[in-house]
């Protein structure tokens, strides 16, 4: 099976990267290619990174396309491999994305309606679920899953709060750690010193991220995000498996 994981940008592809390797044996591909009757596209922005991942005979790219609103290249890509290789094509993708201080319903309707403006056969899409439509060419008709997982689903947030999460609920020691380590940068934001750092909101929820790590991990802190995950095991935690666990209920192999 061919299949395309779309998320937002460097630090989520090493991440499902990271969970495909560990929790089914998934691995890394140096050959950028999901066939050879097309080629992926090359990303030359540097917010950009596609990796493909092999196991058995299924294919799986992760493809990070710079930020929440930038999916658009994506799924024009995904609509011209299907319109002109229906029989190779991408047989169902998965968009990550953070809610960030959206509700998730509001999130669905957004993807929907970017997808359907790229010419993608879509209809209602639902959250951590396969969704499958039919599409048609030549008299032939093909199938698309698309497979939104828009996180925290109990929560707002991103990625990042997710493995907050993962570290409080290993004990009472990694919830305080986590608890610290918010109030830390509440204090930061709250003290009328703040001038340059952190004038962004989705910007607060790292830093606390990386607070934490400071703590969990000190060693590690200053690497970067890909060799961090490797000194964690983040796929043994519940709460991970149950936000990431559809990777593993439908990719094949």
């Amino acid at each position: 099976m061919r299949s395309l994981i779309l998320c937002e940008g460097h630090d989520e592809v090493y991440f499902l990267g990271y969970y495909l390797h560990k929790t089914d044996g998934w691995f890394y591909y140096e050959n950028e290619e999901l066939s050879e009757n097309y080629d992926l596209p090359k990303n030359k922005a540097r917010n950009q990174i596609i990796e493909v991942y092999k196991k058995g005979n299924n294919s799986v790219a992760i493809w990070g396309v710079g930020g929440k609103d930038n999916f658009t290249k994506s799924f024009k890509f995904l609509e011209m491999v299907n319109h002109r290789n229906p029989e190779f094509g991408i047989e169902q993708v998965f968009v990550f994305l953070d809610r960030d201080d959206t509700e998730i319903e509001e999130c669905l309707v957004v993807m929907g309606n970017k997808m359907r403006d790229c010419g993608l056969p879509v209809g209602d899409l639902k959250n951590n679920q396969c969704n499958a439509f039919r599409f048609e060419i030549e008299d032939e008709t093909y199938q698309l899953n698309v497979i939104p997982v828009i996180i925290p689903f109990d929560e707002k947030g991103a990625l990042e709060t997710v493995l907050l999460d993962a570290i409080a609920s290993v004990d009472d020691e990694g919830k305080f750690v986590v608890q610290g380590a918010k109030s830390y940068i509440d204090g930061f934001l709250k003290s009328g010193r703040q001038a340059k750092f952190l004038r962004k909101k989705r910007l607060e929820v790292k830093a606390e991220f990386s607070a934490a790590v400071s703590i969990t991990n000190p060693d590690r802190s200053t690497v970067k995000f890909d060799t961090l995950l490797m000194s964690h095991p983040w796929e043994e935690m519940e709460i991970i498996r149950r936000h990431f666990g559809i990777l593993n209920d439908e990719l094949g192999g």
